[in-house]
């Protein structure tokens, strides 16, 4: 009893440890390096402010990691220097401007269960990465031509705002399937390069690689049914709520949030389901991140699975009909 008592009391000491001044100057330096972040005056006292008790607090998450209490570790990365409320605005731009399927205008709506594939087996784990499928319409299109192209994804920001995306702001899933079934298709990437910022409609038809018939969705929140669109169909686009602050510094492992949400109203960030599988007896969701390669691992994520639909990935899942 008395080993268990000094062992616990060891632990509390150890995560309630703040990293030392020293410690704390030099991630600064080393952030503002490698960052190419400059303050002056008074601005610098309040993001340094703001530096150092993100510093601390990762620190702590990660000595919890260490004793393996949590099952994911944290990192500083480039938005150390910002509030929550300024990440969240600058990085959650999901928006659902088409919440009922009434409104999806012209275009096919499919609703997905694994009986639609009943018979076939779905594989514990699975990575469509490892396969080359890189996005929802692309793996569709692999599927049905046995060819890898790019889609545009400035075509999309430039020319999809009447169907409720709003440029770098954010957008709907369905809003952009949507434009691409009306448009008769997309343009390629090297054609119609990524350029970081909305600008004219350059779309040229004569430039299209693929188009959609139809929208694909699952029952909301069934994780059962998400698994098997992973293993039938591929990747798989959906929301989630990215609100946590955790999330926002998620460096390695398996995230799970006791306080995001999982209500469809929630959701504020896209994402793309890339596949699924399990690590010491926990169920991960495998998830390609919009934050680039410098966040997470090499720019994806690992979500907790079947655990209450985590965050609600499984509560607005959508992905293209590119073949029949």
């Amino acid at each position: 009893m008395k080993l268990l008592v000094v062992a616990l009391f060891l632990a509390v000491i150890s995560v309630c440890a703040a990293a030392t001044p020293e410690d704390v100057d030099i991630a600064w330096n080393n952030f503002k390096l490698n960052h190419g972040k400059q303050y002056r005056g008074l601005y610098q006292d309040i993001v340094r402010n703001i530096f150092t008790k993100r510093f601390n607090k990762i620190a702590q998450h990660n000595e919890l990691y260490e004793q393996g209490l949590v099952k994911y570790s944290q990192k500083i990365n480039k938005y150390a220097d910002m509030t929550n409320e300024e990440i969240k605005h600058t990085l959650n731009g999901y928006v659902q401007n088409i919440k009922n399927l009434k409104d999806v205008p012209q275009i096919a709506f499919v609703g997905f269960t694994p009986e639609d594939f009943e018979g076939q087996e779905i594989p514990e784990q699975l990575n469509w990465i490892e396969n080359g499928y890189t996005g929802a319409l692309e793996g569709q299109h692999y599927r049905k031509t046995g060819k890898l192209v790019s889609i545009s994804e400035q075509n999309l920001l430039d020319c999809s705002q009447e169907y409720g995306n709003r440029g770098c702001d954010g957008g709907d899933i369905r809003g952009s399937i949507v434009y691409i079934h009306e448009n008769d298709g997309v343009n390629s990437e090297d054609r119609y390069p990524y350029e970081a910022a909305v600008g004219k409609c350059r779309y040229q038809v004569a430039n299209n690689v693929t188009s959609t018939w139809g929208i694909g969705s699952i029952r909301i929140g069934n994780e059962a049914d998400l698994k098997a669109a992973v293993a039938y169909i591929g990747p798989i686009a959906a929301g989630m709520d990215a609100s946590d602050e955790d999330f926002h510094f998620y460096f390695k492992g398996i995230y799970n949030s006791k306080t995001c949400k999982n209500s469809i109203d929630d959701l504020n960030h896209a994402v793309l389901i890339v596949g699924y599988g399990s690590e010491n007896g926990d169920d991960y969701w495998l998830v390609k991140n919009s934050w680039g390669t410098d966040w997470g691992e090499e720019g994806y994520f690992r979500i907790a699975r079947n655990v209450d639909n985590n965050c609600g990935l499984a509560s607005n899942a959508n992905f293209p009909l590119n073949y029949r």
